[in-house]
């Protein structure tokens, strides 16, 4: 009997964990109300309109026009180069063209009797 007394006071003192808790009647409040409205802390994360003098911003417009401009210059820089390599292998060729169509009688002369 003495047995049978204990499990049964062990399984009414178990049954405390599985009955619910005391509810309390006290509401919460999600909405504005007193108190800090930021879950986070205290201050805010909100931008505040560049109060930091630190904060190197730049608007995207004005990132991508210099991106713009760099990649014009990189193009014309290289084109200017292509077109002297150009120039000078056209100079070049005009000086072969021109010795190779010199008569062959022409005298060879100096500068003085020029």
């Amino acid at each position: 009997m003495k047995f049978t007394a204990a499990v049964c006071a062990i399984l009414v003192a178990s049954t405390g964990a599985f009955s619910p808790a005391s509810v309390s009647r006290t509401s919460t409040q999600l909405y504005g109300g007193a108190g800090n409205p930021n879950p986070f802390g205290t201050k805010s994360l909100d931008y505040q309109g560049g109060t930091d003098p630190n904060a190197k911003t730049v608007r995207l417009r004005d990132r991508l026009q210099e991106a713009d401009t760099e990649r014009r210059k990189a193009k014309e820089a290289a084109e200017a180069r292509e077109r002297a390599a150009e120039i000078r292998r056209e100079e070049r060729q005009k000086k072969i063209d021109y010795m190779n169509n010199m008569p062959d009688d022409t005298p060879a002369g100096t500068v003085d009797e020029y």
